[in-house]
């Protein structure tokens, strides 16, 4: 099933009695609903600690406004709110995926994923957990990057190029 699929299982259009609408980013809206929950806030309750006006979270928890299109500030002030750093809060929101993360320039990220799939068929603790190729080749890419990257940082076998993660500090954030 697809992300697609699974997300419109979950959502319903606001006073829709017709069919499920995927909205881009549910996964952040889930996740502002369940850390509100979490913590016993209301609506109001989740804008005043997200740093956003009220109206602006009803906006993003009804699908009036797309969660891809919500600037990097607010993205961040919703990251501080669910304790999670900004690439989660940037993938959650389904602006970035996973393959983002890979290098495609020396191998094709097909080729890297095949590898991967290899690996986990020949390792002696993966082979008995590993998809068979039947599964492997019904996956998108999203899931395979996904189960590439957990494997290859369990099994400590570097197969995928990975971006190297830099820190950038702003001058105006030290004081």
């Amino acid at each position: 099933m697809g992300k697609e699929d699974a997300a419109n299982e979950e959502l319903l259009e606001e006073g829709a009695e017709s069919k499920p609408r995927y909205l881009p980013g549910s996964a952040l809206t889930r996740a502002i609903l369940e850390k509100g929950e979490e913590l016993g806030l209301d609506r109001h309750g989740m804008a005043e600690e997200s740093g956003l006006t009220y109206s602006y979270l009803i906006l993003i928890l009804n699908g009036s406004r797309e969660v891809p299109k919500i600037s990097h500030k607010r993205l961040r002030s919703i990251g501080k709110f669910l304790g999670i750093p900004f690439a989660q809060v940037l993938m959650l929101a389904e602006i970035l995926e996973p393959s983002d993360f890979v290098m495609e320039e020396e191998r094709d990220l097909e080729d890297q994923l095949e590898a991967v799939y290899a690996s986990m068929c020949r390792h002696p603790d993966w082979r008995d957990l590993a998809p068979t190729r039947k599964v492997w080749d019904a996956m998108d890419e999203q899931a395979k990057v996904t189960m590439g990257l957990m494997y290859q940082k369990l099994a400590q076998e570097a197969l995928l190029d990975m971006t190297p993660i830099v820190e950038v500090v702003n001058d105006e954030d030290e004081g």
